[in-house]
Parts: C-alpha cells; structure tokens; sequence
C-alpha cells in the first residue's frame, strides 16, 4: 500500500497530502450513477461490478463513430475509506476542502492531511480502543 510506503520513507515531522475528488455521494447518493456517462469524446458503457474486489468495469468507446477501444476497470473510493486507511499509518489526519476551476468546469475535492506517522503498524485492539486524531 502506498501509504505505507510513504511513513517508512519520511522522516518523523513530515507531512503527507492527498488530494481526491468524493466520488461517491456524487454517485450513489445523488443518484447520478448511470449505465451510459459521456465523458468527453467517448462514452463508457456499464457491464460488471465486482463486490469482492470492490471494482466496476466499463466498455470505452470513442464518439461519434462508436468505435469500441477497450475494457476500463475502476474503483471508486470515497474519503472515508481513504482517511481510515491513513489512519492506521499515522496518528493526525485532518480532512479539508479544496476548490478549484479549470477550463469552466468547477470542482470541488477533499485534501487529506496526514502527519505523525506511527513507528509501527499497531495491531486492531489498540485501533479500536483509541480514535484518530483530527487536524484543525
């Protein structure tokens, strides 16, 4: 996991930042998941999802000729299991929201902060007696 491989590398004061876009209430909550999305000059067609892998895949093809290009396989994480994940590894996370505008598309994403990393992965019964430390 690269989170991991992040607070062996760094040195105790360091600080990690990850920037992501909430996919998700966008997608389930809101309702806006659709079996067909254009995504610029192409479309994604829906065909499977995975629950144990946890990934969906889609039939890219090019418009307007609908030329087919190839299967795409993604997963949609969310914050929260991007903050948990974090967590294990460090002892402060802090969740914020960043804005920004590009090419009259605006977007809004969450950025994570982590700092403090721990020195050793702890074991699930000390993560479940403590809670994670927010940043303010």
């Amino acid at each position: 996991m690269l989170i991991s491989g992040i607070r062996e590398l760094q040195p105790s004061h360091g600080v990690v930042v990850i920037e992501q876009a909430d996919l998700l209430p966008s997608i389930l909550v809101n309702n806006l998941f659709k079996y067909i999305l254009r995504e610029g000059g192409a479309i994604t067609i829906f065909e499977s999802y995975d629950s144990i892998r946890g990934i969906q895949k889609r039939l890219l093809y090019k418009l307007p000729e609908m030329k087919y290009l190839c299967e795409v396989e993604s997963r949609l994480w969310d914050i929260a299991n991007i903050a948990a994940s974090t967590w294990i590894f460090y002892k402060e996370i802090g969740i914020y929201e960043h804005s920004e505008c590009l090419d009259r598309i605006s977007r809004i994403t969450k950025v994570l902060v982590a700092k403090n990393p721990r020195e050793t992965v702890p074991n699930w019964r000390e993560l479940a007696l403590s809670l994670p430390i927010f940043i303010k």
